[in-house]
């Protein structure tokens, strides 16, 4: 069986969904299955090259809008390469690949997976609407991260006989602890009760709100905030609200020290705001180090599926800083509580969010389609 997995961007770059298709591919082909990637890069040359077992074939874009590489080399690079698959399996939102699929419509089966809806560029999606219906309709199957997105997308909505449900995840091999690093961090934060966050800089994070729960926190508490993008208007708000001494801000962290903060941590919170966070795979990422979650009620998406609501963490409603921070002291200052959601943390994560679960999910759907394809 070989699969190309079409996505937006390097499947090292920083965001979740690329982490979990890379994730995916490694798993695939340690089950024998042949595959390989198709993604933008960020420069104008088409570029082919191997990692390990899986090749990457990436298009040249010449410009980068509403979060989409913009290319006219992406129609001739994946007509050459596409028959060589038995499956396209699709991670969308992702206008680009979308059109190129439109104009070469291939005769195979086509998976798509349902990372999340269009949500903030809504005059960009009215008039890319048809080529996305097109194409969820030619599907042969559909994967949405959680039932709640299921149930409330309305792209989804007419398709809904072909859509299951099978979560995202990671391989926890990737967040390996460096045990020199944690040291110093215990020693440099010790005394400190440490809320972590982890997440680019971007509007639909929240990350005001949760700045914002410091000013409710005493100074034992101290938020950790890593995540590259532009912090500058970030650190000026924590500054206007007197709460600079409770906030550090790492920027951008390379992928080796990322372990040792999940690690350190007391708790890990999500303050997202919008459905533009569909799933929130950092929650699972949290989990894996056993730790409690505070995340945002935001209703239709994924995140509650994920942090269950007095099992895994505490739910508060979205934009309410003061309710982030009477969740944080709640869980840390009550040892039971905190020890329950520890264990049911790690629990979940082992049930449901580890990738070799996942990915025998997949694989099993995967066999299904080929079979019905042959009959």
């Amino acid at each position: 069986m070989k699969v190309l997995q079409l996505g937006k961007h390097y499947p090292f770059s920083f965001g979740g969904i690329e982490k979990f298709y890379y994730d995916l591919a490694e798993e695939l082909v340690e089950n024998n299955i042949t595959c390989d990637i198709f993604c933008a890069n960020e420069t104008k040359n088409n570029k082919i090259f191997d990692l390990g077992k899986i090749k990457v074939i990436s298009y040249g874009r010449f410009a980068f809008k509403a979060s989409t590489s913009l290319s006219f080399k992406i129609f001739p690079l994946l007509k050459r390469y596409i028959d060589d698959y038995d499956i396209l399996h699709v991670h969308l939102p992702d206008p680009m690949i979308t059109l190129a699929l439109y104009f070469l419509n291939p005769k195979k089966p086509i998976v798509i997976h349902w990372h999340s809806d269009i949500v903030k560029q809504k005059y960009l999606k009215a008039m890319f609407q048809p080529f996305q219906t097109w194409l969820l309709k030619k599907s042969s199957l559909i994967i949405a991260t959680s039932p709640n997105y299921i149930e409330s997308s309305m792209d989804l909505k007419p398709f809904k006989n072909k859509c299951i449900s099978i979560p995202s995840g990671f391989n926890p091999s990737r967040l390996s602890v460096d045990d020199n690093l944690l040291e110093d961090l215990r020693n440099k934060y010790k005394h400190k009760k440490i809320i972590y966050s982890f997440g680019r800089m971007t509007e639909y994070k929240g990350f005001e709100y949760l700045i914002e729960s410091a000013k409710y926190l005493s100074d034992e508490y101290l938020i950790i905030i890593a995540g590259g993008g532009d912090s500058a208007k970030y650190k000026q708000l924590a500054s206007k609200l007197g709460v600079s001494n409770k906030i550090e801000f790492l920027g951008r962290i390379d992928d080796s020290e990322v372990g040792a903060y999940y690690e350190l941590c007391d708790l890990f919170v999500l303050s997202s705001i919008s459905r533009n966070e569909a799933f929130g795979l950092v929650q699972c990422e949290a989990m894996y180090f056993s730790k409690p979650i505070v995340s945002t009620n935001i209703e239709g998406s994924g995140v509650s599926y994920v942090n269950l609501h007095n099992k895994t963490g505490l739910i508060v409603e979205i934009k309410n800083p003061i309710e982030l921070a009477k969740a944080y002291k709640k869980i840390i200052d009550n040892k039971e509580m905190y020890n329950e959601f520890s264990k049911n943390s790690k629990e979940r994560f082992n049930r449901l969010f580890h990738i070799k679960s996942i990915s025998k999910e997949i694989i099993k759907k995967y066999k299904e389609l080929l079979n019905d394809n042959k009959n």
